[in-house]
């Protein structure tokens, strides 16, 4: 390592017996100390005279001796050069605010690139990142809306919304819009979707008319829907229907999503579009997860705030408005509850929502309950982070974050949902090959019903129904 030094001073003894000094600048000069690797013998000492950065060695230069007197005319003689150093010159600023930086220290020196000021590193950055927003302002608003209601979304979600409507008026988000669509991850803005469940206008006196029996020919159509809770639960069941062609199983998950925030995710205009264009027989649902939180309308208005009579009373009305707006004479709802959480604070709110749910489906024959509590908890009834099954195996129920289920786990809830399936349409052994294979990697594979009828037309779709299996119903 070389330590830049200062100009040397030569003294040579004049003719009186005086001393002149004599001061000549070395450009770039340097010594090397011992410790920085300075030569300790005679061939290192070579080795560091052909050294292109090297300060020349005194033998180099001219000695005091050598020098004529100041007072003779004849000019003195100039010291002998040496060549510029070339290794651990200082940072050179050259055109356009570019530095030349050395990328090695090695004795032979190294390749030279040019660096950016730090000032214009981050001019750089923050330009980039304005430019990123841009071009997909939607997401940022969505991520914003997803944000829990508090100071910090309320200051940052104007400023989103302002970025979107710049991005609107420069079309720059229309590239970003256009991959996504053709990607088929299109979103709507929850607060222009409109919930239309197309009820009809008296309700029919039989609400579970009989239900058309189920052939590996004209297999069941089911539908899974959820959160992230229900993400494996549509898987395993998409799985279960590979070896059981009776049943013919799509699903869907949005995570963070649930009923209590339709500006970030409106699950009822979701199920409406699902009731109409899907059309599904069987619709599983596990959402709740993330409903431990304020309620809000499709416009991020604050309706009713968590641990409050209002927020009973709100979420009551929309578990009805949802179990009511998709009953059809072909339909059968399945609802998971809530399996319990390690967290107390939340296990709270998810007892008050199992609490709504159980007492809206009681009034509704349509809706079967799947226990989750019962069927993912310890012997005495809690949370619990191991279960033992009946065969005296013991699974891994819970992930990390004592909230999600592990995948064992899951395929408890699953065979129960699979369970209540089969008994509500008195599904009998099949007898054929399996229907129209599904693409596993899908999660929004809705190929719906091969006839296409009015929802509330048991006859266009049912045309075997038997007593057995409207008794299935009932029970």
């Amino acid at each position: 390592m070389a330590i830049p030094t200062r100009p040397r001073r030569s003294r040579s003894r004049r003719s009186d017996g005086g001393h002149v000094d004599h001061e000549y600048a070395v450009e770039d000069s340097y010594a090397y100390a011992p410790e920085y690797g300075a030569p300790d013998d005679e061939a290192a000492a070579a080795e560091y005279r052909v050294a292109p950065r090297h300060r020349a060695e005194p033998d180099d230069w001219a000695e005091p001796d050598d020098w004529a007197d100041p007072h003779d005319e004849a000019p003195r003689r100039a010291p002998t050069p040496r060549p510029a150093p070339t290794r651990n010159r200082p940072a050179t600023r050259v055109r356009h605010g570019l530095r030349r930086v050395r990328l090695s220290d090695s004795p032979s020196g190294g390749r030279i690139r040019l660096g950016v000021p730090y000032q214009s590193a981050w001019l750089s950055y923050v330009i980039a990142l304005m430019l990123f927003l841009l071009l997909t302002s939607g997401d940022l608003v969505r991520t914003v809306r997803a944000m829990d209601i508090g100071p910090v979304r309320t200051v940052t979600l104007p400023m989103a919304n302002g970025v979107d409507r710049v991005s609107n008026l420069l079309s720059l988000n229309r590239p970003a819009d256009a991959i996504g669509a053709a990607l088929g991850r299109e979103v709507h803005d929850p607060v222009d979707q409109q919930v239309d469940f197309n009820l009809p206008a008296t309700p029919p006196e039989d609400l579970t008319p009989p239900l058309r029996e189920v052939t590996a020919d004209v297999p069941l159509e089911v539908h899974v829907a959820g959160d992230s809770m229900g993400q494996p639960l549509g898987q395993l069941l998409e799985a279960a229907a590979v070896d059981d062609p009776t049943l013919d199983v799509t699903y869907e998950y949005k995570i963070s999503s649930g009923l209590s925030r339709p500006d970030y995710y409106n699950w009822p205009a979701r199920f409406a579009e699902i009731a109409q264009n899907v059309k599904p027989e069987a619709l599983v649902m596990m959402i709740g997860g993330n409903d431990g939180q304020e309620l809000t309308d499709p416009a991020g208005n604050v309706v009713a705030r968590p641990g409050t009579d209002e927020w009973r009373t709100e979420y009551r009305r929309r578990i009805d408005e949802l179990f009511d707006g998709l009953r059809a004479d072909n339909r059968r709802l399945f609802w998971v509850l809530q399996p319990k959480v390690a967290s107390s604070k939340l296990q709270g709110s998810l007892t008050t929502m199992n609490e709504e749910v159980t007492a809206s489906a009681a009034k509704r024959p349509w809706v079967t309950l799947i226990d989750g509590p019962e069927l993912t908890s310890g012997p005495d009834g809690g949370y619990a982070d191991y279960l033992t099954l009946e065969d005296g195996s013991q699974i891994d129920c819970r992930q990390g974050d004592g909230v999600h289920l592990t995948i064992d786990c899951s395929r408890l809830v699953t065979d129960a949902a699979v369970d209540d399936i089969v008994e509500t349409w008195a599904i009998g052994e099949s007898a054929a090959p399996a229907g129209t294979p599904l693409d596993p990697t899908n999660g929004r594979d809705a190929s719906g019903p091969a006839v296409e009828a009015p929802v509330n037309s048991p006859a266009a779709e049912a045309p075997a129904a038997t007593a057995d299996s409207g008794d299935a119903a009932e029970d």
